[in-house]
């Protein structure tokens, strides 16, 4: 009986003369042939997210810690050629809750998921409904970002948690400071209310309207009606 010789597959390993082929590292528009220029670039990112953060405010301050608010996140998600998606917003007994994706825009890959509430804690159980839904996609920005960048938010020098989700001892939550709108709306009730703004702004132990924050501005507003309307009872006596 004749025997056919069968060759085995060739050892690639054991060819001398085979290339090293090197790997290119990616994520998003942030890439490099090998780790380390990875990292270099990610360096160089971080120092213009410090940068941008820094100039812009978008950051508060926390017992000497800086937290990064949801723009600076999403900041630093463009700058690498991401953007966030809404997925999905629920709502159940009045607690919302929102699932963001990070995506990269050249090619509309999903690089990281997150979910988020809002609803349940104090001030947010006692928002309107539309600014529980906003803050639950918020957070859930915001940490979809963490999870992706949370290491290149270490290198800009700030705290990976984002601001949203913290916590103070007075609120619950560390809320943004007052919008131009709202700004608008307190000075044109303290002008109607025709009293003078100085002495409105010293009851309120502030400077400036600027200085009030989101979450005081319906109580502000209720607190200047009811001295208008004291002025006017006043002068009808």
């Amino acid at each position: 009986m004749r025997l056919i010789e069968q060759n085995p597959e060739p050892e690639m390993a054991n060819e001398p003369n085979m290339p090293m082929v090197e790997s290119k590292v990616s994520l998003g528009m942030l890439c490099g042939n090998s780790p380390r220029e990875l990292i270099v670039a990610a360096v160089e990112t971080a120092k213009e997210l410090n940068a941008i953060i820094t100039h812009q405010r978008l950051f508060v301050e926390i017992s000497g810690h800086r937290y990064v608010k949801v723009e600076g996140w999403t900041t630093l998600g463009i700058m690498l050629g991401c953007v966030a998606r809404e997925v999905e917003t629920t709502e159940r007994d009045g607690i919302y809750t929102s699932i963001v994706e990070l995506t990269r825009i050249a090619d509309s890959v999903c690089i990281s998921r997150a979910s988020a509430e809002c609803g349940d804690e104090s001030p947010w159980n006692k928002r309107p409904r539309y600014a529980r839904r906003s803050m639950a996609q918020t957070r859930a920005t915001s940490k979809a970002a963490r999870l992706a960048f949370s290491w290149i938010m270490v290198l800009a020098g700030y705290e990976v948690t984002p601001a949203e989700e913290m916590y103070d001892e007075r609120s619950t939550s560390i809320e943004k400071g007052i919008s131009k709108e709202d700004q608008e709306t307190v000075k044109l009730a303290i002008k109607r209310s025709r009293i003078r703004e100085s002495w409105i702004l010293q009851q309120l132990n502030i400077s400036s309207v600027e200085e009030l924050k989101d979450r005081e501005v319906d109580q502000v507003l209720e607190k200047i009606g009811q001295w208008a309307e004291a002025l006017a009872a006043k002068h009808r006596q």
